[in-house]
């Protein structure tokens, strides 16, 4: 079996595993989480193959897909992204992203998921799955980049859970670019993938800023603010 095929089979593997995980009851749905004034999220849910089409994906060795592994245990789905190490130079990267073409500096939001993903991949090389926000001075995501946000602390057990991270938009954040980052590196010429679910992602005016959905980074400063 070749060094390729070894490497897809082991994501298979994985993947065979944590559909048999349980759900965690405290996921909320994104297009009603309370947590949230408006979602800005299109295809959040990923009820639907279709809702793959309002997010891109790019990075060396990336894919994604629509899957029936719902994180609320219904009857949807959500999007399993794959990150492939083929034996170059350079990492398995995919970078999963949505632009969210308009938000109003100086005010609160946040970011909140699901996300499943297994410990042990990428056959003991270097292994991570982030999510991260950032903001840039134009409308749509244009000219430059004014901040990138903290990354929350992630569990990697085979299970889905709920995460999120309370931002303020910064001076000059006019837009906000989504990003959930999976990276697969292995050495030599070795083969490996890596393999990450996400799913209800919803970004919008953080409602209650002591709710349990979110995490306040470090030294950061929020206020109750107007949705606007």
């Amino acid at each position: 079996m070749s060094p390729l095929r070894r490497a897809l089979v082991g994501a298979v593997v994985v993947l065979t595993t944590v559909l048999a995980r349980r759900v965690e009851a405290q996921i909320q749905p994104c297009n009603a989480n309370p947590g949230i004034t408006g979602n800005l999220t299109k295809g959040c849910a990923f009820d639907t193959n279709g809702d793959l089409s309002f997010w891109s994906i790019s990075g060396n060795g990336s894919s994604d897909a629509w899957i029936m592994n719902d994180a609320k245990g219904a009857s949807g789905g959500s999007a399993v992204l794959s990150a492939l190490d083929a034996g170059t130079v350079a990492d398995g990267v995919a970078l999963f992203q949505q632009c969210i073409v308009s938000t109003t500096p100086f005010q609160n939001y946040t970011l909140a998921f699901a996300y499943l993903v297994s410990s042990g991949q990428c056959s003991g090389g270097f292994f991570d799955f982030s999510a991260y926000v950032q903001w840039y001075n134009m409308p749509s995501c244009g000219g430059s980049l004014v901040l990138e946000s903290v990354k929350p602390t992630l569990t990697f057990d085979g299970a889905w859970h709920p995460s999120g991270l309370a931002l303020v938009s910064p001076s000059g954040g006019q837009s906000a670019l989504l990003n959930f980052k999976l990276q697969c590196g292995v050495s030599g010429a070795n083969v490996a993938a890596g393999i990450a679910f996400v799913d209800e992602i919803g970004f919008g005016c953080l409602t209650d800023i002591n709710g349990p959905i979110v995490t306040a980074p470090a030294g950061a400063t929020l206020t109750q603010t107007t949705c606007q």
